[in-house]
């Protein structure tokens, strides 16, 4: 009898042991999809971002070039618009 009862609780422990790591491996899997999805979310608010700077780039240099058409023609054109732009840049507005 005692003999029985010790194998069933053996057996029920290694149940037990069983469930425990399958659910470890769920929650393993879960936390990887969550980790997934939040830097799939931080990569599209970084080519957002990455966007805004980019259309805020023209709008500066299509405006610096119809204020300051000397800078088109220079042979340090893009180095000159640069500097201006990081000079006056708080001028111009971005949308």
């Amino acid at each position: 009898l005692v003999e029985e009862r010790m194998r069933i609780l053996v057996d029920r422990y290694a149940e037990l042991q069983e469930l425990s790591e399958d659910r470890k491996r769920r929650l393993e899997n879960n936390r990887r999809l969550c980790q997934f999805w939040w830097d799939v979310a931080e990569l599209e608010q970084n080519l957002k971002e990455s966007e805004q700077v980019r259309k805020c780039s023209s709008q500066m240099f299509l405006q610096l070039n119809r204020f300051s058409p000397t800078f088109r023609d220079s042979p340090t054109s893009v180095l000159s618009k640069v500097q201006y732009v990081v000079h006056y840049g708080h001028h111009f507005k971005c949308n």
